[in-house]
């Protein structure tokens, strides 16, 4: 299962480049290893935010990933939607009058 970048830098999945830049720099900032004495737990996250910043600034690497990522999850959020628009559609739904013959 691929890690999502998107949550990882903290941006909408249709952020643009400044979007993304800006939030890596934010968050690569924040916790930055030397920042925190080179704590284990910083280190990690740290290099989970250039390998998502890494992906998500370039054009190609990004349409590659979009592609894999949406095969990934697409069962589950086409599921979660098509059960969601379903509710929906048949709460919105007109109840039909019964004919009634006599």
């Amino acid at each position: 299962m691929i890690k999502n970048y998107y949550q990882v830098l903290g941006v909408e999945i249709n952020a643009n480049s400044e979007e993304i830049k800006n939030a890596y720099k934010k968050h690569a900032t924040k916790f930055h290893p030397d920042k925190h004495n080179g704590d284990k737990f910083f280190e990690e996250k740290f290099k989970e935010l250039q390998e998502a910043y890494d992906v998500l600034s370039d054009d190609l690497k990004r349409v590659a990933y979009d592609k894999t990522f949406e095969q990934q999850y697409s069962t589950e959020y086409s599921f979660a939607y098509s059960e969601s628009k379903s509710t929906h559609h048949q709460q919105e739904q007109p109840k039909q009058e019964q004919k009634k013959y006599s």
